[in-house]
């Protein structure tokens, strides 16, 4: 048997609004975290001359390149706006402790047509 064992101990509510709980909300701690995203872009394009078909023996090349979460507009002092610790959580919304921002992925890819 360890220090404390046989000891209760009381989760209630002033252990939530506590560092135990990660803290209550602070007024003086919130900020605006209104925010606009470049979600997604893509460009595409088809070549599909008859000289493909001479030379090659393709009917069309297909070209594509695309990219996700490429520009974040905000004032928002942490890693991203759209980020939480909860999850889907609505209890948890606005707390950004311990998470990483949404990545940013570019896709290149090329389709050879015969």
């Amino acid at each position: 048997m360890g220090p404390g064992s046989g000891v209760a101990v009381q989760l209630g509510q002033s252990w939530f609004q506590s560092l135990g709980g990660l803290g209550a909300a602070r007024e003086h701690l919130m900020e605006d975290a209104t925010f606009t995203r470049l979600r997604e872009v893509s460009l595409a394009y088809t070549f599909d001359q008859p000289a493909l078909r001479r030379r090659l023996g393709l009917s069309s090349i297909d070209v594509r390149v695309s990219g996700r979460n490429l520009k974040l507009w905000s004032d928002y002092k942490g890693f991203d706006p759209e980020v939480h610790t909860g999850g889907a959580a609505v209890a948890n919304r606005g707390i950004d402790w311990f998470t990483n921002p949404i990545s940013r992925a570019w896709v290149f890819s090329i389709g050879l047509n015969r």
